[in-house]
């Protein structure tokens, strides 16, 4: 499982240029730009001691135990993997659940999109972006996950559009707004590091972030993407994953509470009252902020690895061409999210 994985499929769709890869779209950017990027997050995490990437073994067996060696073979034996074996497959009933509510939610965003503004209107992205395929991954068959949790949902989101639509707006005021690469970067390694600063990272914020600075329509929003796209999205989202994700037994979301205290324990509840008191949270507590020194390494990873995306691609495609979004897409902002700030999570592992 991969919630940049669902900003891509939903990026080929609402993004209209790049319908005219075809087929090209699946090798390049999706399967070459997440090459790139995972190489980049081999080389940059592995440059902190405290950060080993991946933590999964690239092959099966046990990870070997070594005697102190030299910075350099240390370095290089983090590339194998840290040995943390990888969680087990889903049930085919977690699976339904997660159709249902990713195709539901998915579903109204559109409808509601659909009903708000016209289809030849220039500004036809306002609800239906790219971000929202990788919430409703996350929302919606990562539920139990810290990332997916409705304070980092609805702010880290609100985050990735306020910083994208903010970077746009002063490399715009400093002449840089051709320098498309760096402000792309900026957007996607700041959120990185204002969600890490206030305990909400969520990986579709990255997307948000990088989408406002690519998909060139948005920026007629300006500060309206952050407020009707970014939020208001987010909030539906949210309100749809505590309808359908309760609905299962096996599934109670949000998992953390939305006050500081923990839920009473209480007998047998009737079903209704059981499936209502789900909305309330789980009670489990919500992760520790990273430390700055983690921050200032997700942000230099993110930046790095985004940089790169887009040198890379200015390189392979003239600006006038119409699919100058060839590699430099939306999904790779949730990706970098993923691959620098929480390298740690299954989700974030080469094979996902």
């Amino acid at each position: 499982v991969h919630p940049p994985g669902g900003a891509a499929a939903l990026c080929y769709v609402v993004v209209l240029p790049l319908r005219t890869l075809g087929i090209w779209y699946v090798l390049c950017p999706s399967l070459l730009g997440t090459c790139l990027l995972v190489a980049i997050a081999m080389i940059t995490n592995n440059l902190s001691q405290a950060r080993s990437y991946p933590q999964t073994l690239w092959a099966g067996g046990d990870p070997q135990e070594q005697n102190a060696s030299s910075p350099a073979k240390t370095y290089f034996q983090k590339f194998m993997g840290a040995g943390v074996p990888p969680p087990p497959k889903p049930t085919w009933t977690n699976i339904a659940f997660s159709f249902l509510g990713s195709f539901s939610g998915v579903a109204a965003l559109g409808l509601l999109h659909s009903r708000l503004v016209h289809v030849e209107d220039p500004l036809q992205l306002v609800l239906l972006v790219p971000p929202f395929g990788a919430m409703a991954v996350l929302l919606f068959s990562a539920c139990k996950a810290p990332l997916a949790q409705p304070k980092n949902a609805i702010v880290g989101n609100t985050i990735g559009g306020l910083v994208g639509w903010a970077v746009v707006t002063v490399t715009g005021l400093l002449g840089l707004d051709s320098m498309v690469w760096l402000t792309a970067a900026l957007a996607v390694s700041m959120t990185i590091a204002v969600q890490e600063l206030l305990g909400v990272v969520h990986p579709p914020g990255g997307a948000s972030a990088l989408c406002y600075v690519v998909v060139l329509p948005l920026q007629s929003l300006g500060c309206w993407y952050v407020l009707l796209t970014s939020m208001l999205g987010s909030c539906l989202f949210v309100v749809l994953a505590m309808v359908i994700n309760n609905l299962s037994p096996s599934r109670a979301y949000p998992q953390t509470s939305w006050t500081r205290y923990a839920p009473r324990e209480s007998d047998a509840l009737p079903p209704l009252k059981a499936y209502l008191k789900k909305f309330m949270g789980a009670g489990v507590p919500t992760r520790p902020r990273p430390a700055l020194k983690h921050t200032a390494f997700s942000l230099f990873g993110s930046f790095c690895g985004v940089a790169a995306l887009g040198l890379l691609h200015f390189a392979l495609a003239e600006v006038e061409d119409p699919l100058q979004f060839v590699l430099l897409v939306p999904p790779f902002g949730a990706m970098g999210v993923l691959l620098f700030s929480s390298y740690k999570a299954p989700l974030a592992q080469p094979k996902n």
